[in-house]
């Protein structure tokens, strides 16, 4: 059996060792935390890439209208809940306020459709089509 004089060594050690894990950690937690701020940081977008992103959706705005009364464009995806990286899509949606929500159309309303949106873009100089996948299930201009 030991005596007290005996276990105070063996607390203090304990004791010691234990601060060394916790500070061990701390270290190891600050150090993913200054990484993830680094990753964070270099994939913030640039300034001008918002400004150009804020300018596309006017523009895309001011399209749409053009379809008609009720003609909406909206984002959606990452950069809607603040997740967008550089270099990153923008992902758009455009509708009509008196579609039945959720109903479908059929293929032949979204061709008429794409066929007077995408002349509606066009003219307008900002934009430029890059790939048309406007016959596929889900069409992407």
């Amino acid at each position: 059996m030991q005596t007290k004089q005996q276990q105070q060594p063996d607390l203090q050690r304990q004791e010691s060792v234990k601060q060394m894990q916790n500070l061990s950690a701390r270290t190891e937690q600050e150090l993913f935390e200054d990484q993830m701020k680094s990753l964070l940081l270099a994939c913030r977008p640039f300034r001008d890439e918002v400004g150009a992103l804020v300018r596309c959706l006017r523009g895309l705005h001011g399209s749409v209208h053009g379809l008609g009364r009720g003609w909406h464009a909206r984002p959606f995806g990452s950069w809607t809940i603040g997740l967008g990286t550089r270099g990153s899509d923008l992902d758009v949606t455009c509708f009509k306020d008196d579609l039945e929500h959720g109903t479908p159309l059929d293929r032949q309303s979204v061709q008429t459709i794409i066929s007077k949106l995408l002349p509606l873009l066009l003219q307008r100089g900002d934009f430029r089509l890059v790939c048309d996948l406007s016959s596929a299930r889900v069409p992407l201009l």
